[in-house]
């Protein structure tokens, strides 16, 4: 009951109930507030006034005091203390002399207990304290600037207290019964709210029970009430349209949709036949496709084979020349500087065509041979790498930043091959500048099924339109005035790369260097022939 009045709008009950309720918890909540304002007030007052009071009857008495004290008269005292009895709330009173020693006593009657007044006390300044039910107020007695002694007043505070609680008991009292009399006059009044809604209501419910959207509301009054109930009239009367409008596009639409099934069940039939041609046509291609493979798998064989033929035969002719030539260059006097100087381009010719000869056998047997596939790691390969370097770095400023690179899934010795290749090009293309920077890093793949590494370099750089020639045997972005080499050491990446089901790929700017970046994949097989 208590959670109803205190939570009016609560799911349960009905509107009836909630309007008393709201009514109720008004009316109850204005008396309470109103009534603890009293309490409060009243208590306030009580507890200023009594020590107030108490303490204009201390000043009186300090005055009247005076001689008694200054002549040590004890019978003066008690007749001047006697006039207390006046005030029933004061019980009992105490006198102390200029040593804090009593001088002289009051009580009420004799059966009034004065254990709780101190023996012993001296105070200079006015005071008030309060102690169990008793209230205590101190004044010093003073005469022309000299203390004489001191005075403690003891009121009984219980008949203020008990004066309080009656108080409080009315108060209960006239608020129950406020709120008895408000809950009678919002039981009465509020039917004049609730009966058009409760109507309402009723209608509602039979039009959702039914489906019956021609059954109307009486308007009753002219009010915001009776404007819901034209509202809900008129909302019952489009609804009946839009229902009769739907009926009828409903018939329209059943007729559309078996119109609608046949041209389907024809057209499926059409495209079943035509599914069963484009499927003879896959299979046909396929074919086709299986065909062509195996002939270009023979075609890029029969190549490899051709190119490892002529680098092998070219060798001997090669070791001809440069003998020839060593013989040569024994016989031509000193004094002959253009034939020397002649023979010494036909040796660097030869030395160039040697070099050429050995990529192109290097790059035929990474087609060729088989690979081997175990635990590789990739910073101990990436450390003899440079350490092969050291001759074409020495006394060059170098900044390497190798990451913690990872164990990956590989043949060895065809990964060598791939950093000995990308370090050497960033050292190589790097040359110009005063300090190279040389960066290898590593990341998950984008799609986490591998790993990404890259080398970076502050290099010359290259144009990107130029971008697809980058991995061609024999093709240079720089000229051979420029930097060394012969153009298959990338596309031996790119083969070594592919072999291992990864991609590589370039970003570079002209003057600020190039990056080159491959990927591993995961769990690739142990061995592969």
């Amino acid at each position: 009951m208590v959670r109803r009045m205190m939570n009016p709008f609560s799911a349960a009950g009905s509107i009836q109930k909630k309007l008393t309720r709201i009514m109720v918890l008004t009316t109850g909540l204005t008396l309470f507030v109103a009534c603890l304002a009293f309490v409060v007030y009243d208590a306030v007052n009580i507890h200023r006034n009594l020590p107030r009071r108490i303490g204009t009857v201390a000043d009186i008495l300090s005055l009247e005091t005076v001689a008694a004290l200054d002549f040590r008269d004890k019978n003066a005292m008690a007749e001047t203390l006697t006039s207390l009895k006046a005030d029933k709330n004061l019980i009992a009173a105490a006198v102390y002399d200029t040593d804090g020693n009593v001088f002289a006593t009051y009580t009420q009657s004799r059966d009034t207990d004065t254990s709780a007044l101190p023996p012993h006390y001296k105070a200079a300044n006015d005071e008030h304290y309060s102690e169990h039910d008793f209230l205590f107020v101190v004044r010093p007695v003073e005469h022309q600037g000299r203390q004489l002694g001191t005075i403690i007043l003891q009121a009984d505070t219980s008949e203020v207290i008990e004066r309080l609680r009656q108080s409080v008991i009315i108060i209960i009292m006239l608020f129950l019964m406020s709120v008895l009399l408000s809950t009678v006059i919002a039981a009465r009044f509020q039917k004049a709210i609730t009966q058009p809604i409760l109507q309402l209501s009723k209608k509602t419910e039979a039009v959702s029970k039914h489906k019956d959207f021609s059954i109307r509301a009486e308007k009753v009054t002219d009010d915001e009430l009776g404007i819901l109930v034209d509202s809900f009239n008129d909302m019952l009367a489009q609804i009946q349209n839009r229902d009769e409008s739907l009926h009828r596009l409903n018939e329209e639409l059943e007729d559309r949709v078996k119109e609608r099934t046949n041209d389907l069940s024809r057209e499926i039939g059409e495209r079943k036949l035509a599914e069963e041609e484009v499927r003879t046509l896959n299979l046909e291609l396929e074919a086709r496709v299986q065909t062509r493979t195996e002939q270009l798998e023979s075609a890029n064989k029969e190549l490899e084979s051709f190119a490892y033929t002529v680098s092998h035969d070219l060798r001997a002719p090669l070791r001809h020349v440069t003998a020839f030539a060593e013989l040569l260059g024994e016989e031509i006097p000193e004094s002959m500087k253009d034939s020397r100087e002649y023979l010494r381009y036909i040796t660097e010719s030869i030395q160039k065509m040697d070099e050429l000869i050995n990529d192109l056998l290097s790059f035929s047997k990474m087609g060729r041979q088989g690979m081997t596939f175990t635990s590789v790691d990739m910073k101990t390969l990436v450390k003899e790498v440079i350490g092969e370097l050291d001759n074409q770095t020495k006394g060059r400023k170098i900044d390497w930043k190798i990451s913690d690179l990872p164990v990956v899934s590989g043949d060895p010795t065809m990964l060598r091959s791939v950093w000995a290749n990308l370090i050497g090009n960033a050292v190589k293309y790097s040359r110009p500048r005063d300090v190279a920077v040389i960066e290898v890093e590593y990341y998950p793949d984008d799609n986490d099924s591998g790993i990404k590494f890259h080398v970076r370099d502050n290099g010359v750089g290259f144009n990107m339109k130029y971008v697809h020639k980058l991995f061609g045997v024999f093709q240079r972005l720089h000229g051979e005035e420029e930097f060394e080499g012969t153009g298959i050491g990338l596309a031996t990446v790119r083969r070594i790369i592919n072999r291992h089901y990864g991609e590589v790929w370039a970003e570079s700017e002209l003057n600020k260097g190039t990056t080159i970046f491959f990927t591993i994949p995961k769990n690739q097989g142990e061995t592969d022939g």
